[in-house]
């Protein structure tokens, strides 16, 4: 049996992610731009900072579903938002400490 412990990310529900030719995600923003179609929307999430692993941003989708399985906490991979701070980003548009939002769009 093989055993998985750290982050699965699936997106729409589906083992394998089908790909659309080119394929952007914003921050910030939950409509795409000019002739882009929108995948999903969702709010951007990342490792904590005092974890000591390394991460990425991740768009995750708004109607995210967790994946049933075993009842155990491994402590893997841990998804937490991505907060907004006024002063390293303009406020307005912005608002502190808010989530922000992420578009995943393709072409």
């Amino acid at each position: 049996m093989t055993s998985v412990v750290g982050s699965v990310y699936t997106r729409w529900g589906r083992e394998d992610c089908p790909s659309n030719g080119t394929e952007l995600v914003y921050t910030g923003k939950i409509h795409c731009y000019g002739n882009w179609h929108q995948e999903y929307y969702g709010r951007l999430a990342a490792n904590a900072n005092k974890h000591a692993a390394g991460s990425e941003y991740v768009c995750v989708d708004h109607m995210a579903q967790y994946r049933k399985g075993g009842g155990s906490n491994a402590n893997g991979k841990l998804f937490f938002k991505v907060e907004a701070k006024c002063g390293s980003l303009p406020c307005p548009p912005y608002y502190d400490t808010a989530p922000m939002s992420c578009v995943v769009c393709f072409k």
